[in-house]
C-alpha cells in the first residue's frame, strides 16, 4: 500500500480493491496506525479475540471486527463486518470502551460516549454495504491525522467513488475549530456521512455529535452556511482571483432556536460554484498540510459539495 504523508496528514488515495470492501478496510487500518494509531484487538469472527492487527483473511469473515485507539488519548473507533454480507458498521467512543468485545460482538461501553458512523451504522441502510466483488468498481480515498485538534480528536476520513463518479459512500470525522463553538460545550466534534448525500446550504448531512451540556449527544441535522458562493456568482475570489474555501459552520436546527455549534476544522465549503471548479478538481495541490491543527489547510478535493483534505502533489484517479 502506498502511504502518502502530507504534513500532520497521512493518506492512501486513488486505491481500487480487486476482491471485496474488506480490502479498503485493511488499507485504512494500515493509514490509521501510520498516522500513530493503535490496533488494540479484534476477532475473526470464529476465533477468540486477538491482540494487534488482523489481516485481510481474518477480517474476511462474517461478524469479524478491529477496535484501535486514537494517538496519545482514549478515543477509539472499531468496525464490524456483517453477519451476512460484505457490508460494515462502525462506531466511537470518545472515551474508549470500557467493556472488551466477544468473538461476534463489538466492544461496548458502559456509559453513553460512543455513537454509530451513519445512519443505523455503515450497513445497507447507513450507504456503506457491498455485496460480494462490487466494492471494486470504487476507488477508495483514506486520511489520518497524527496531530490532534481540540481536545485530542484526532481527524479521519474514508470514502470512495464509483468509477465515472455516479455514487458516492463517505465517512468522515473532524473536531471543530477552536474558539468557534459555546463556551458550555466541552469537547465538541462532528460526524458526517451518508449515500449520495449532499452537503449544501440548508440540508442535512448526516449528524453532528458532542459532548458536554448534560451529556447530550446528537443534534438532528448538518448544516452548511448559506455562503457558497460569493455575491456576484463569481468563480473566483474577487479580491485575489484565485479559487478560495471557507470552514464549514454547524448549526443545530432541532429545536425552537437554532444554535450555531461551531466550525470545522479540516472540511471545507469551495467558494467556487461546480461550473468552475468541477467536482473531482484539486486546489492547493502544491501545498503539505502544516503540523498546527488550527493552520491553514494543504491540498483539498472537492468531493460533492465539500472539499477535504488530499496529500500534496498527488493527482486524483476518478
Amino acid at each position: 500500500m502506498a502511504i502518502y504523508t502530507s504534513g500532520s496528514k497521512h493518506f492512501d488515495v486513488n486505491f481500487q480493491p480487486t476482491s471485496t470492501a474488506t480490502e479498503a478496510m485493511i488499507q485504512f487500518l494500515g493509514v490509521l496506525v501510520a498516522a500513530g494509531w493503535t490496533a488494540v484487538d479484534f476477532s475473526d469472527g470464529t476465533n477468540p479475540v486477538a491482540a494487534g492487527s488482523a489481516s485481510l483473511a481474518q477480517l474476511e469473515h462474517t461478524s469479524a471486527w478491529q477496535r484501535v485507539r486514537a494517538p496519545s488519548g482514549t478515543m477509539e473507533l472499531c468496525w464490524q463486518r456483517s453477519s451476512n454480507d460484505y457490508s460494515w458498521r462502525a462506531y466511537m467512543a470518545d472515551d474508549g470502551f470500557e467493556i472488551a468485545g466477544t468473538i461476534t460482538g463489538l466492544p461496548s461501553t458502559a456509559g453513553t460516549s460512543f455513537q454509530w458512523i451513519g445512519t443505523g451504522g455503515m450497513y445497507d441502510s447507513g450507504g456503506w454495504g457491498w455485496a460480494t466483488g462490487s466494492a471494486t468498481s470504487y476507488r477508495w480515498h483514506m486520511c489520518a491525522d497524527s496531530v490532534a485538534g481540540l481536545t485530542g480528536v484526532y481527524y479521519w476520513h474514508i470514502f470512495a467513488i464509483k468509477s465515472g463518479g455516479t455514487t458516492h459512500r463517505r465517512a468522515m470525522f473532524t473536531p471543530l475549530e477552536t474558539g468557534s463553538y459555546p463556551v458550555e460545550d466541552v469537547a465538541p466534534w462532528a460526524i458526517v456521512g451518508g449515500t449520495n448525500s449532499t452537503l449544501v446550504a440548508s440540508s442535512s448531512w448526516e449528524s453532528y455529535y458532542k459532548k458536554g451540556m448534560g451529556g447530550e449527544l446528537q443534534a438532528t441535522a448538518l448544516s452548511g452556511s448559506s455562503q457558497q458562493d460569493y455575491p456576484s456568482g463569481g468563480a473566483t475570489n474577487p479580491y485575489n482571483g484565485k479559487q478560495d474555501f471557507s470552514r464549514i459552520s454547524l448549526r443545530d436546527t432541532s429545536g425552537v432556536d437554532e444554535q450555531v455549534k461551531g466550525n470545522t476544522l479540516d472540511l471545507f465549503w469551495p467558494l467556487s460554484p461546480v461550473g468552475v471548479l468541477p467536482e473531482f478538481s484539486t486546489i492547493n495541490l502544491t501545498t503539505a498540510w502544516g503540523s498546527s491543527a488550527q493552520g491553514e489547510p494543504g491540498a483539498l478535493f472537492r468531493f460533492s459539495d465539500i472539499l477535504v483534505p488530499w496529500p500534496d502533489n498527488v493527482v486524483p484517479v476518478i
